[in-house]
């Protein structure tokens, strides 16, 4: 048996199968613990005590710990490409979560200053993942298109459902916020999903499918991080749905060339730390 076989050997079976309950039974648990976390304090602060700053930022860490510490062997060593591929994108979107967590530690009524050190911690992470792929051409452009305009309309809503604008100073940081939050979903799920896709595709259909819920949860991840003082409640209700059908359509225009596509943008590169899974 020479490597090529082996390489095809190590996706098939169990670990195929066992992705695809992973991918959902995850699904599942982020969704749980995400909202958990994050609609705690907030229920403090709606029936009972005020939450301190500190129970926000206790909040984002416990979900960082509860999603975080599964998904880390599973990102590393899992043999399937796309399912590894899927659990990266997440570890990815924790890490984003503990980025921003010591933002929630000023008071909820100095909203500027939380959504400018929100917007600056983000355009450090935009400047450092162009940088990361400024040699190559990445994956999931229309996609970060979609979510950064999409991203940025919804992190602004409660302005304008609420009837409070705010200066135009406020209006300015949440439309920044939200369009470099959601440049960076497209950029992490162009980084990670749509180049294992090269290696590693099962059909459109199932690529849309299983990307769905890689960017829904990705999104729901993060979007407990944006905003404050339970905002990110909102968000985290409306922002997968969009990120769903984002990852749709970075699939479905040109689809019979993503995967030469995905190869010509450096997957040959890290060959040998994808293996299909069939």
């Amino acid at each position: 048996m020479d490597d090529s076989d082996l390489v095809k050997t190590a996706g098939d079976g169990w670990q195929g199968w066992g992705g695809r309950i992973l991918i959902v039974l995850l699904t599942v648990w982020v969704f749980l613990v995400s909202f958990g976390a994050q609609g705690t304090p907030w229920a403090s602060v709606a029936f009972s005590a005020a939450a301190g700053n500190g129970d926000w930022v206790k909040a984002s860490l416990w979900q960082a710990a509860l999603v975080g510490l599964p998904l880390l062997p599973l990102a590393l060593w899992w043999p399937a490409a796309r399912y590894r591929a899927a659990f990266r994108v997440w570890l990815t979107a924790v890490l984003f979560l503990l980025v921003l967590a010591p933002t929630r530690l000023f008071d909820p009524d100095e909203s500027q200053m939380v959504l400018f050190a929100q917007t600056a911690v983000l355009f450090v992470l935009a400047l450092a993942a162009w940088w990361l792929g400024r040699s190559e051409e990445m994956r999931g452009g229309g996609m970060r298109g979609w979510l950064a305009v999409g991203t940025a309309v919804f992190v602004t809503l409660p302005f304008w459902a609420w009837g409070s604008l705010g200066s135009l100073l406020d209006i300015f940081l949440a439309l920044a916020l939200g369009l470099l939050a959601g440049w960076l979903v497209g950029w992490i799920y162009g980084r990670f999903w749509l180049r294992s896709l090269a290696e590693d595709s099962r059909g459109l259909g199932w690529d849309i499918a299983t990307g769905g819920f890689v960017a829904g949860t990705a999104v729901l991840i993060m979007a407990s991080a944006l905003s404050f003082n339970g905002v990110q409640l909102l968000l985290m209700i409306v922002l997968p749905a969009l990120a769903w059908a984002a990852a749709t359509l970075s699939l479905v225009p040109g689809s019979a060339k993503r995967g030469e596509t995905a190869r010509g943008n450096g997957v040959s590169s890290v060959r040998g730390d994808t293996a299909p899974s069939r």
